[in-house]
C-alpha cells in the first residue's frame, strides 16, 4: 500500500509540474486576429497562429520545451508576429472553424500578405518550427535585430481568403437562402424569418461574414434537405456575428443522435439549447 501511495504521489507531482509551466520565452501577442496580422504586415514579418486549449497535453509540452528555446524565441522576436488562440474562447472557436482546425496543437503560418503558406499539426520541437519558418521566409528577409513594433489600430477580425478556401460570395443557388443581412439580433430560419427559440439544435460554426455563413448553410442544406437550417444573429463587442445551426429537436437525446449522424457525414458541431438564443 505504501508503494502504491508513493507511486500515486509521484504521478500527481509530475502532472502538477506539467500543468504549471512558467511564461514561455517565445512571446505571444496580446491582440485580436486582425490587429496581429496588421502588425505582421507593417513590420514585414510572418504571422504565426497557435491554436491551443487547456486540455491539450501536447500544447503544454511545447510550452515546457519548444517555446522555451532561446534560439527560437530570438528568431521569432525578429521575424514573426505570434498569436495564441484558445479554441474554447469565442475568437479561437470562430477562427479554428474557419480554418478547419481538427486537432491540437495546430499552427498556421501566413506570409506578409496574409496568405496561408504552411499548416503544422501536432507537437513540434524548436528545430521543427525553425525549419518551417525558414521554408517560407526568404533568406534575404530574415532579420537578426529586433524590429521596433509599429502601432496599429485594433480592428474586428475578418475572415482571410486564401488558396485553401474559395473567395467569399453571396449564395444564390438555393432560393430559400437570401444574401440580405438581418437587421436585428435573434434566432432565424434561413429564409430570414423569426424562428421560435424552443428545443435543441446543433451549432456548426460562428462567423462574422454573412456571405461565408451562407456558403456553409448551402452545403448543409444540400446534404440534409429534410433538416431546418437556422442561424442566430448576435452582436459581440460591436461586431455582428452569425451562428449556423442545423435541426430542431424536441430533446437532447434526439439532438445527440443527429449530431452523431453529422459526424459520420464529415461535419461537426456543438449541441445547443435554443431557449438561450434569443
Amino acid at each position: 500500500m505504501k508503494n502504491y501511495l508513493k507511486a500515486v504521489t509521484l504521478i500527481l507531482l509530475s502532472l502538477t509540474v506539467m500543468a504549471f509551466v512558467g511564461p514561455t520565452k517565445v512571446k505571444f501577442l496580446s491582440a485580436d486576429w486582425s490587429a496581429a496580422q496588421q502588425k505582421a504586415k507593417a513590420e514585414k514579418k510572418l504571422y504565426f497562429v497557435d491554436f491551443d486549449a487547456s486540455y491539450c497535453a501536447s500544447c503544454r509540452n511545447m510550452d515546457a520545451s519548444t517555446y522555451q528555446d532561446p534560439a527560437l524565441a530570438s528568431f521569432m522576436e525578429n521575424n514573426v508576429v505570434a498569436l495564441r488562440l484558445d479554441v474554447q474562447d469565442f475568437e479561437g472557436a470562430m477562427w479554428s472553424q474557419n480554418y478547419e482546425v481538427e486537432a491540437l496543437p495546430t499552427m498556421l503560418i501566413f506570409n506578409q500578405d496574409g496568405k496561408l503558406v504552411k499548416r503544422i499539426v501536432g507537437y513540434k520541437s524548436a528545430k521543427d518550427l525553425m525549419a518551417a519558418f525558414s521554408e517560407v521566409l526568404p533568406k534575404k528577409d530574415i532579420k537578426t535585430e529586433t524590429v521596433k513594433p509599429v502601432e496599429q489600430k485594433l480592428t474586428s477580425p475578418q475572415p482571410i481568403v486564401d488558396d485553401e478556401k474559395p473567395a467569399l460570395k453571396p449564395v444564390t443557388a438555393n432560393a430559400a437562402l437570401t444574401n440580405k443581412t438581418p437587421s436585428s439580433a435573434g434566432l432565424y430560419e434561413l429564409n430570414v424569418k423569426r424562428f421560435a427559440s424552443n428545443g435543441f439544435s446543433i451549432q456548426i460554426g460562428v462567423y462574422n461574414s454573412y456571405d461565408f455563413m451562407l456558403e456553409q448553410a448551402e452545403k448543409l442544406s444540400d446534404k440534409f434537405p429534410s433538416q431546418k437550417i437556422l442561424m442566430h444573429v448576435d452582436e459581440i463587442g460591436g461586431q455582428r456575428t452569425f451562428k449556423l445551426l442545423i435541426g430542431n429537436f424536441y430533446d437532447k437525446i434526439q439532438a445527440s443522435e443527429f449530431k452523431e449522424s453529422l459526424r459520420k457525414s464529415g461535419f461537426d458541431g456543438i449541441l445547443k439549447d435554443l431557449s438561450v438564443l434569443r
